[in-house]
């Protein structure tokens, strides 16, 4: 088989001869390469959001004080003053507003991934006349699959590479999206297949040009062609460790020189003439969310797709933010039904104090003061008493501040001072519920001063046989240009 099953270590051949629609089911033994950020989907909308709404004191308390009136209305528990419709059908309403406003965030989301597994990877398939190259979304990226990043890419999945454009096999990685670091990481592809699939640089390629530089690294697409051409006769395997959140280590092996036919594969334990195997180490392990940058192309094999990627175990799900005005208005609630009980009580013994006093006019009890209730006429008559004062909360409280907190997020978006015309990017709230948190903040502490800057060094200023051209300061970028072209060309004509 071209993939082991899932346990401690995962042997994956990466042989261009693996027969992808045979392997379908030991392919699903890993998990595919789409990553999910957001909260909800169509079937568990509902529930989820109606359990997340009711961890609001304020829904918690009208849905009891709802089933409360309800009781009163339709049982004998205790006398019901008040239809529940009109409390229910206002806190459904409610709860539905504030359902909308969290599915417009969710859909932001959504939007999100599947631009993410939307994009397009190079993957390297076996042709008729020889391996070719297809385009693939990163969602359709499978473990085993041989891929080809270039410059400035971002990494589809966690590779091992295969082999780099740059000396020795290496290439550089930014890490930013991961760690914040903003210098350049070195990764090495394995010196057995960096060897086998680059070679040597032939007589034509080891030309130098007029500058002393490689004819090879002035145009790398002709051993980028080779190295595809390469994979035709290679086979190999990478016997990996189990996924794992640590981002700085890892530990494998790579075998190349396999033959990936019949018995004789990466599954057995032969070793076949010609067989090279190579440790593996964090400095050859290309993690998705990083981006290849100062290297023409890379090639990798795919080991950890989807969720089992180090930056998706790293990630945390959606979680349900709660702002800390919501935290104070839950607490204040608690102290607005303790006095409302307070009140309901006072009310109660007040009642049953002067009940035997009123109980003579009839005009107060037609039908006579002997009330039949389920209850104790003192436990009755509290809960209508509570039921009464149940106006003290304010049932449009959260939707009021729904409304604040989705007006706020609208006028943050369309904030033009916060437009970068480079980027031609707005500001995004991603949670609505937290826009009126920035009002709080009072103090920023940052590690290093590249966290708040830009980090553009420019070149403005030089020095050229003692004469400075181009001044600090004024237009960015360098505005001397033209002035050092007249000077070589004054410099010429004094020459002749």
């Amino acid at each position: 088989d071209d993939v082991a099953p899932q346990g401690s270590i995962r042997e994956v051949c990466f042989s261009l001869q693996r027969k992808r629609g045979g392997d379908a089911e030991d392919l699903q033994t890993y998990t595919s390469n789409v990553v999910i950020t957001s909260k909800y989907t169509p079937l568990n909308f509902f529930p989820k959001n109606l359990w997340e709404q009711l961890h609001k004191a304020a829904n918690a308390y009208f849905l009891l004080i709802s089933i409360i009136m309800f009781l009163g209305n339709h049982t004998k528990l205790y006398h019901g003053t008040i239809n529940f419709v009109s409390t229910f059908a206002t806190l459904a309403i409610m709860m539905s507003f504030s359902a909308v406003i969290a599915a417009l965030d969710d859909r932001q989301r959504h939007r999100a991934d599947a631009v993410t597994n939307s994009q397009k990877a190079r993957r390297v398939v076996a042709g008729n006349h020889g391996p070719i190259v297809e385009q693939v979304e990163w969602q359709e990226v499978c473990v085993g699959d041989i891929l080809i990043v270039k410059g400035e890419e971002d990494f589809p999945a966690d590779l091992v590479p295969l082999a780099c454009s740059g000396d020795e096999g290496g290439c550089y990685v930014s890490t930013a999206n991961l760690d914040g670091e903003t210098n350049l990481k070195i990764k090495y592809a394995a010196a057995s297949t960096q060897s086998k699939l680059c070679g040597q640089v032939s007589d034509a390629e080891s030309d130098t040009s007029a500058d002393g530089q490689h004819a090879a690294e002035q145009d790398p697409m002709p051993l980028l062609d080779r190295t595809v051409a390469g994979l035709g006769t290679l086979g190999g395997a990478v016997r990996a460790e189990a996924p794992q959140k640590s981002i700085h280590n890892f530990t494998g092996t790579i075998r190349v020189g396999l033959r990936v036919d019949g018995a004789e594969a990466a599954g057995s334990g032969e070793q076949p003439a010609g067989e090279d195997e190579s440790a593996l180490g964090p400095q050859q392990l290309l993690l998705r969310g990083t981006q290849l940058r100062n290297t023409a192309w890379c090639l990798g094999a795919v080991v950890y797709t989807g969720h089992e990627t180090r930056m998706a175990m790293n990630s945390r799900k959606a979680p349900s933010k709660c702002a800390n005005i919501e935290r104070t208005i839950n607490k204040i609630m608690v102290v607005v039904v303790g006095a409302q009980a307070f009140m309901a009580l006072a009310c109660d013994i007040g009642h049953n104090v002067t009940l035997p006093r009123f109980a003579k006019y009839w005009y107060l009890f037609p039908a006579g003061h002997e009330e039949r209730l389920l209850l104790p006429t003192w436990i009755a008559s509290w809960f209508t008493f509570f039921v009464l004062f149940s106006n003290l909360m304010p049932i449009s409280l959260y939707a009021t501040m729904e409304v604040c907190n989705f007006a706020q997020a609208y006028f943050i978006q369309s904030d033009l001072e916060m437009y970068d015309e480079e980027e031609d990017c707005p500001a995004k709230s991603r949670s609505t519920n937290l826009g009126h948190e920035l009002g709080q903040v009072s103090y920023i502490f940052s590690d290093k001063t590249g966290t708040l800057t830009q980090n553009i060094m420019e070149l403005k200023q030089v020095s050229i046989a003692g004469e400075i051209f181009g001044k600090v300061g004024g237009a960015p970028g360098f505005q001397a240009a033209l002035e050092i072209q007249e000077a070589l060309r004054s410099g010429g004509a004094r020459a002749a």
